[in-house]
């Protein structure tokens, strides 16, 4: 059942370092930029029909604690945001890293137990919460 459409730089299941993650989608290049934003609201719209479906949100970026916290407190953003500040290795992972700390917006689901289902690197803000809700709905 572990299904990769851009298979990422990691194999199924998870490390246990990347354990935090499970089962999520949802990465953003840059917090509290317009694509983020519109990405991070989308996944706010359809946060309990993700959890509902025994899936949980995460974003997750090189961005500091502080500026995750910021971001999430004005947006009112349901779930946690993640930072990668150290070494990038949970983004280098998932194949969303590039140069000089960026990252190609990018969605991952990932089941219970660690399985990768769906990896999506390089996807449009609108696009990535709207395929991210059409997989998931299709897993049932």
């Amino acid at each position: 059942m572990a299904l990769a459409t851009h298979p990422p730089l990691l194999t199924s299941p998870l490390p246990p370092f990347l354990s935090p993650l499970l089962p999520s989608p949802g990465r953003y290049p840059r917090a509290n930029t317009g694509g983020c934003t519109k990405q991070a609201l989308g996944y706010k719209v359809h946060a309990a029909e993700l959890e509902a479906a025994g899936f949980k949100v995460f974003g997750l970026s090189y961005d500091s604690p502080k500026s995750q916290s910021n971001w999430q407190s004005k947006y009112d953003l349901p779930y946690q945001l993640l930072t990668d500040t150290k070494d990038g290795a949970a983004l280098r992972a998932f194949g969303a890293s590039k140069p000089e700390k960026k990252i190609s917006r990018s969605h991952v689901v990932v089941a219970k137990g660690g399985a990768l289902l769906d990896v999506r690197n390089a996807i449009s803000p609108g696009d990535s919460f709207a395929e991210a809700v059409k997989f998931v709905a299709a897993l049932k």
